[in-house]
């Protein structure tokens, strides 16, 4: 009796999962359907090639901003990549604050404190230079400064209601390409998890 319980469990834990599995399935492709058919959708501008980064600082001046935040990490810093994109800005006449404090798998903590920092010297523009984990953190930093809601609150699909600041976006690597999606993923320490903020808003200029 023991033995046929036990494999009548199985069973029903076999049956459960192929449901949920069914249900994901079926819920994946409305998704897919109603962000390829439904929601707007605006593929951002491609800058590519040798100097394309120094063509993407001088575009992002002559959309009229003035004031930039730049988004990355200690290490690009330090290897230089960054000389010409500032160069190029302060050619073009535009001023820039630099956060160079993103680590792998950005928390709340790092996203607000760089958001502070953007708000305190009224930047009104973005670029992101880096893997996921800069661009994510800029795309977090940037729906801050438009909506008046926690990392937490924004957390899910579509709770960007107010968008977020012009973000420009500068891979480095050819990783998770969040600098064609909409997602970004946000670290929770301490309830020792991730999640994910969803928006067709989060796409990058």
């Amino acid at each position: 009796d023991v033995e046929r319980s036990r494999g009548l469990g199985d069973v029903y834990k076999r049956q459960l999962h192929s449901l949920e599995v069914f249900f994901l399935r079926i819920y994946m492709t409305i998704f897919k359907f109603v962000v390829q058919y439904i929601l707007p959708f605006n593929p951002p501008k491609l800058f590519d090639g040798p100097d394309s980064s120094v063509e993407l600082a001088r575009h992002v001046v002559s959309e009229g901003h003035k004031k930039i935040f730049i988004v990355t990490d200690a290490m690009l810093v330090k290897l230089g990549l960054l000389k010409d994109i500032e160069a190029a800005l302060t050619e073009a006449g535009a001023d820039y604050v630099v956060f160079d404090g993103v680590q792998p798998d950005p928390t709340i903590a790092l996203i607000e404190e760089g958001y502070a920092l953007l708000k305190s010297n009224n930047c009104d523009a973005i670029i992101a230079v880096g893997g996921g984990s800069s661009i994510d953190a800029a795309k977090v930093m940037g729906a801050r400064a438009k909506n008046n809601k926690s990392v937490q609150k924004m957390g899910g699909l579509f709770r960007v209601f107010f968008g977020m600041l012009p973000l420009y976006a500068v891979p480095t690597t050819a990783g998770t390409g969040s600098e064609v999606t909409i997602a970004a993923v946000v670290s929770d320490p301490d309830l020792q998890r991730k999640f994910a903020i969803m928006d067709i808003k989060l796409m990058p200029t």
